[in-house]
């Protein structure tokens, strides 16, 4: 939680950014300064705030400090490949290509739009927050016999679905032929194929378990989280498995031990071969039985080309949002909060209310209209970012008030879990976990995975757990 003082850094670095800005415009060699040089500077300054704070109110840089995390992500998506989508080099333009009617005007308002999305995020974590009431620290105590009741059933239901739901498609070969478009493959029977986030639940309530009773490195937890994250990825999707692991280091982080820096950047690199791993295996060999990725001069070069090339097709806000800048309201129309419908829909089967296809979400609404094709032919679709989708529905002021709202819903989790009370760290773990998620994508769809892992593993650790004090 922040302190009296950190908000105090907070507003005085937020001036003290203002007017070095002003002051940098108003120097004699203001006119060789682009706009977009100007705008790209501001954006930094801003994103620099939270380590600052950090260092100023507790000498040590917090990672998992909701505005840290979410400045990390800004960065990696809306400055990082700033460069080369100026230059065209960026994976993203050469994975969809688009025809700009004025790039460097709708870069810069994309870019204007990022920094008021980010100012508004850092206002909505700086408003006061319900705290809740006053829970002593691990005030739930997990019980065994429960947790061991809660396992079977999880892993029996969970394993139960997915292999229902593979037979129905036509067994295995069907499912990995059919990773490469998902939307159609598990069109209808959706709730089969979410069986194995059962077994990811159930390990997110056994490591809170295993952090009370200071074992984390129990080989049977060890064992049954590397076969339940094997059957998730057997459904090529990335965003389960990654935020549960994600999950996990921070719950670690806030009940067990705090994860330094260099510890967190090790843990983020590893991540990202990880990444790359999972791309080749269960995009491609699974899919096609061979990696075709293009062959390079050498091993090192192919591996870091293959990295930079997988990295920039995941972070593109900004390429998104500079293309919606310049297609609104020409080629797109504003949705006026209907993609934000879908959240409300996508529970229902299409195979019980075909009409739902109407609600069509953000990336669908995007791609639809400039894309056609690829959403057409290969059920492929492009996600227009939080703050894409944001101004995809309300325009800029949509941006403003949305990540207000945004920065709140973290403030409030962040300070709910300050007294280490399991159920409420859980859910700040995981909606952190979730924030790449969110901040990437789209609204309906991160909540909807926020809610498939957090509402199971949130009743099996309050079924299995009691309430304690540090009496009992």
């Amino acid at each position: 939680m922040t302190t009296p003082r950190g908000n105090t850094a907070i507003v005085s670095l937020l001036v003290l950014g203002a007017a070095v800005s002003v002051f940098f415009v108003g120097m004699p060699e203001a006119p060789q300064l682009s706009v977009t040089d100007f705008l790209r500077g501001c954006l930094i300054v801003l994103l620099v705030i939270p380590a600052l704070v950090s260092l100023w109110s507790h000498r040590k840089i917090d990672f998992f400090f909701p505005p840290m995390l979410f400045s990390f992500i800004i960065f990696v998506g809306h400055v990082l490949p700033l460069s080369q989508f100026i230059n065209g080099e960026d994976a993203f333009s050469e994975i969809w290509p688009y025809s700009f009617q004025s790039f460097r005007a709708s870069l810069d308002n994309a870019l204007l739009t990022t920094v008021l999305g980010v100012l508004g995020f850092y206002l909505g974590f700086l408003l006061p927050s319900y705290q809740g009431p006053d829970r002593a620290s691990d005030g739930i105590l997990i019980r065994p016999n429960r947790l061991l009741l809660i396992g079977v059933l999880y892993a029996f239901g969970g394993l139960g679905l997915f292999a229902a739901g593979m037979v129905l498609i036509g067994g295995p070969a069907a499912l990995f032929a059919g990773l490469g478009d998902r939307v159609r493959t598990f069109a209808g029977l959706n709730y089969f194929f979410l069986g194995p986030i059962l077994l990811l639940a159930f390990g997110l309530v056994w490591w809170i378990h295993l952090l009370q009773k200071r074992r984390p490195c129990d080989w049977r937890f060890w064992a049954y989280t590397g076969g339940a994250l094997l059957v998730s990825g057997l459904m090529g999707s990335r965003a389960n498995t990654f935020s549960v692991i994600l999950a996990g280091v921070i719950l670690y982080h806030r009940l067990y031990r705090r994860i330094s820096l260099p510890v967190v950047i090790t843990l983020f690199t590893v991540g990202a071969i990880g990444l790359v791993a999972f791309q080749l295996y269960f995009r491609e060999y699974l899919v096609l039985g061979e990696i075709i990725s293009q062959e390079r001069p050498s091993s090192l070069e192919q591996l870091r080309s293959l990295f930079a090339r997988t990295v920039g097709s995941e972070f593109f806000q900004i390429q998104a949002l500079t293309i919606l800048m310049d297609a609104m309201p020409d080629l797109i129309s504003f949705q006026n909060g209907a993609t934000y419908l879908f959240l409300f829909v996508a529970p229902i089967p299409s195979s019980i209310w075909s009409a739902k296809v109407q609600f069509l979400p953000a990336p669908v609404v995007f791609t639809l209209a400039l894309w056609p094709k690829r959403w057409l032919d290969d059920g492929t679709t492009l996600p227009t970012s939080l703050m894409g989708e944001m101004y995809l529905n309300f325009g800029t002021i949509g941006v403003v008030l949305g990540m207000i709202a945004f920065g709140a819903l973290y403030k409030f989790m962040y300070v709910r879990a300050r007294n280490r009370y399991p159920p409420a760290v859980l859910g700040c773990s995981l909606l952190l976990a979730n924030m790449t998620h969110y901040v990437r994508g789209d609204f309906p769809a991160a909540t909807v995975l926020f809610l498939m892992v957090g509402l199971p593993s949130y009743i099996a650790l309050k079924w299995a757990g009691k309430r304690h004090t540090p009496l009992d």
